[in-house]
């Protein structure tokens, strides 16, 4: 809420402060003598020496400002995708406003003391240990399928990478304001990173095989076998009805998921692939699918 009250509190000062410079309706600008002679000339016919003479002595600016105005091809302002932009915004406002639980509460301290302190075994909800583990591979996705022939006014890299720490909060900006590329790259179009390591098909076998494994290492395969998913799963039903962190993050992560389904038949167009409902369903699994699809797809033309 304290969120909310600073944004308030800005725009009054905002309104205040426009309204406390801006002169009344009925004010009128007191002439005094040299303004008088000012306005009594301008009224006089220039003659064509004082027009020659006027014309060279403001001909710079206005070349100037003929040639910024040719220039801008663009317009100043970027164009802002409002599903992208909407998203971003009911995320942050659900975290803020809706979401259960309470804002650093205590128990949300301890379990996220608890996630430093033992990174591969926390004593935790191990659904919830799944989904926690899950922010290591779909932001790495993510970046395969943005990173090759991004485009628009910000800079892709630290949004994508900041979505590792922080998912949609930080990729939401970039998302609302990049230009879909849906023409078809090269390898040499793209930087060495995204050429040599997001590109590779070593780099989508590892994502996809680490992606297989967090299931084993959660522990969350032997409670399906042994039979015990039904109490894990109420368990982290009732972890999410009681811990904002818990509750944001499962929102989080389910966004990022989606958007990498998103954003698959755009990325097919880049490789001459014709969209297909089969590649969209595929990446549609959660976490697994894009980097089955990273693993399926078409190289980028040489």
């Amino acid at each position: 809420m304290k969120l909310f009250v600073l944004l308030g509190l800005g725009v009054c000062c905002c309104f205040l402060g426009c309204s406390a410079f801006a002169p009344p309706q009925s004010f009128q600008p007191k002439l005094t003598a040299s303004t008088r002679t000012l306005s009594s000339l301008s009224r006089r016919p220039l003659s064509p020496q004082s027009l020659r003479t006027t014309t060279r002595s403001h001909t710079p600016f206005a070349s100037m400002s003929l040639k910024a105005a040719s220039s801008d091809t663009e317009p100043p302002n970027p164009s802002i995708s409002l599903p992208y932009a909407g998203l971003w915004v009911t995320l942050i406002v659900f975290a803020f406003a809706f979401a259960p639980g309470e804002l650093n509460s205590p128990a949300d301290t301890a379990l996220i003391t608890e996630l430093v302190a033992n990174p591969l075994t926390p004593d935790t909800n191990h659904l919830w240990f799944t989904v926690w583990n899950c922010f290591t591979i779909v932001p790495l996705a993510l970046a395969a399928l943005l990173l090759p022939g991004s485009r628009g006014p910000l800079p892709s890299t630290p949004f994508i990478w900041g979505s590792a720490f922080l998912g949609y909060f930080a990729l939401g900006p970039l998302m609302a304001t990049r230009k879909p590329s849906d023409s078809a790259i090269s390898r040499s179009d793209c930087g060495f990173f995204t050429r040599n390591v997001l590109e590779s098909k070593v780099f989508a076998a590892l994502l996809t095989l680490l992606t297989l494994s967090i299931p084993v290492t959660t522990h969350l395969a032997v409670d399906v076998a042994s039979g015990q998913f039904p109490a894990v799963l109420s368990g982290f039903e009732e972890l999410f009805a009681s811990s904002r962190f818990v509750s944001v993050a499962t929102a989080d992560i389910s966004i990022l998921s989606l958007l990498a389904a998103c954003l698959v038949p755009e990325d097919m167009r880049r490789r001459n692939m014709e969209p297909s409902s089969a590649f969209i369903a595929l990446a549609a699994v959660p976490v697994l699918g894009p980097c089955l699809y990273l693993l399926l797809r078409e190289p980028l033309d040489e």
